[in-house]
Order: C-alpha cells, then sequence, then structure tokens
C-alpha cells in the first residue's frame, strides 16, 4: 500500500552530502622584507594609509601586497617599459659647460654674435641669411675684381649703444645672381662716449 511504499523510499534516498564552507583567502599584510628583494627594492614601497597595500613608485600603482601580486607586476610589459626608461641616466647640464676663463676672443665673439642676431631680429631678416657669411680674405679678393655696393644701417640696443651693420652687395659670377654677404658690425655710438659718433668713425 501507500504507506508502506513511503517507508521503502526512506530507506533508499542517500544521504544528502553536507558542503563545507570554503576556506577564506586570508589578506596578506606588507612585509618589509620585501625592500631587500634586489629586483623589487628599487620600486617597491609600502602604503602608509592601508598595511595591506603595496605600491610601485614607478609606474604609480597599487596593489594588494602578495608576493605573487608584487611579481606580478614587477613581471609585467608596462612596468618593464617604465624601468627600462628609468635606467637611462641624463647627462647633467654640467657636461656641457666648462670652467674655463674665457679670453678676449671669446668674449668678442659672443658679443658679435648676440649683436648680429638682434639686429637680425629687429629687421626681421632670415636667418637662412646667415648662410651667406663667408670668410673677410676671400671675399675681399673676389670684391676686388667686381663692383659692388655697401649697404649700412644702425640699430640702439638697450645699453643706448648704436651699432651698425654692413652688408656688401654684388654680382655673384658662381651663382650668377645677386649676391648679400655680411661684413661687420661696428658700434656707432656709445652714451658714455658720444664723440665717438663721427662720419671718420664709421669709415674706418
Amino acid at each position: 500500500n501507500f504507506s508502506d511504499d513511503s517507508e521503502e523510499d526512506v530507506h533508499l534516498t542517500p544521504p544528502k552530502k553536507i558542503i563545507k564552507n570554503p576556506t577564506k583567502h586570508r589578506a596578506q599584510k606588507f612585509r618589509s622584507e620585501g625592500l631587500r628583494v634586489e629586483n623589487l627594492k628599487k620600486w617597491l614601497v609600502p602604503v602608509d594609509e592601508d598595511p595591506l597595500k603595496a605600491k610601485c613608485k614607478l609606474c604609480n600603482f597599487t596593489m594588494v601586497a602578495e608576493l605573487s601580486k608584487i611579481k606580478a607586476h614587477g613581471n609585467g610589459k608596462k612596468h618593464k617599459q617604465i624601468e627600462a626608461c628609468k635606467e637611462i641616466k641624463q647627462k647633467s647640464i654640467k657636461t656641457f659647460t666648462t670652467n674655463k676663463t674665457p679670453t678676449k676672443l671669446d668674449i668678442d665673439v659672443k658679443m658679435a654674435e648676440i649683436k648680429l642676431t638682434a639686429f637680425m631680429t629687429e629687421h626681421n631678416i632670415a636667418f637662412l641669411a646667415t648662410d651667406h657669411l663667408t670668410d673677410k680674405e676671400e671675399l675681399v679678393s673676389y670684391l676686388k675684381t667686381v663692383q659692388f655696393s655697401i649697404l649700412t644701417d644702425e640699430s640702439p640696443d638697450i645699453g643706448t649703444v648704436k651699432s651698425s651693420c654692413v652688408i656688401l652687395r654684388f654680382f655673384d659670377s658662381k651663382s650668377g645672381k645677386i649676391e648679400n654677404k655680411f661684413w661687420d658690425l661696428y658700434k656707432v655710438y656709445d652714451s658714455k662716449n658720444p664723440g665717438n659718433a663721427t662720419a671718420e668713425k664709421l669709415a674706418i
């Protein structure tokens, strides 16, 4: 009958399996030993606000303080690229300068370059025109054989010192066109020595 079948079914039903709760992963605190590992100490630092976190100071990246996660980050492509860039040492600016005392010639050359640059800037002269600067002896030898014109213009600097730029214009048979060559930059007028501002001074 129905009651007998029910009792038989009870004995045939297998017992239920008891599923145990899985063990929760235990978070690890940052260990200072990692700061002494050769390939970690260059970039690994602790996070003061959270003892369960670690930080890569190269990538500015925060991660859990597990050793496996830290090593995985250190072997990552992005981290290795940043690390390689940091290892390239930039030259100090001191390597581009010298401590030797400049000679009078060095000072004169520097002043001439500054004045020439200022003159070209003020008069909106293309810097490509500096390609026409040439050796004076070679230019003098050539000018003895051709006709040429002298162009000059003066410009005062912030110290009220007037300088005159002298340009020579002539026909160059090599290039087949009229050329302009820089000759020199002369000091024409100085507020401290106004008597020097004469035509004779400029002609010299």
